[in-house]
């Protein structure tokens, strides 16, 4: 940064991947409508999102029944973990699940052992955004130990791939982020499958 802005080159700092909700990150194409004279319609897309997003958040909150939710896959000896606070967890409990470390109370990912996360995780009902996977081959791959969840015997596995370009490009990482209601409409599907028979899933793809 300092070097560019020694070359007269404006630097503007983007940091949606901080918020804490899948809204807030939304709402940076205000930001970036501003270098287009786009507020406007900026403002309108939001409107919009928000609207949908609330109408699926409102409906779940009906739900008594909140299936337990794992996330995420080792890398390299190390379970990352993202904390209660923020847009992950926060999507998991607007789509009618319980997050399963929502004591972990901070905005970050922490680093836990495979041990840790079993004694928490072991019996959860669905696992999601599970890394790089593609199969239940795959998880494996990673850890034979991973085939002790729950979710793994039960084929509750879900992972965000369903949008993925052949060479690795991941859609669920590029406009997912101003689809946040597109987001919630499927992990709802996921967690509450007798309500949503014949409904197909946009981001997501079961695991086999």
């Amino acid at each position: 940064v300092d070097k560019l802005q020694q070359l007269g080159i404006p630097v503007i700092l983007v940091g949606e991947y901080l918020e804490q909700h899948p809204l807030a990150r939304t709402e940076w194409l205000r930001f970036f409508a501003l270098f287009f004279d786009k507020l406007t319609l900026a403002d309108k897309i939001f409107s919009q999102t928000d609207s949908v997003y609330q109408y699926w958040k409102n409906k779940n909150s009906q739900y008594s029944y909140r299936p337990k939710v794992m996330t995420a896959l080792p890398w390299n000896g190390s379970w990352y973990i993202s904390g209660a606070n923020t847009y992950v967890a926060q999507l998991i409990a607007d789509a009618g699940g319980q997050y399963l470390w929502n004591d972990l109370n901070n905005n970050i990912s922490t680093p836990m052992d495979i041990e840790t996360v079993y004694k928490r995780c072991h019996d959860a009902d669905y696992w999601i955004n599970i890394g790089q996977a593609t199969s239940k081959a795959d998880i494996v791959h990673t850890d034979k130990r991973l085939s002790l969840f729950r979710p793994f015997q039960n084929g509750n596995l879900f992972n965000n791939i369903a949008r993925v370009r052949p060479k690795g490009g991941n859609d669920y990482w590029e406009s997912g982020t101003v689809l946040p209601h597109v987001i919630l409409a499927d992990l709802t599907k996921i967690f509450h499958p007798a309500d949503y028979p014949n409904d197909t899933l946009y981001f997501y793809r079961k695991l086999n």
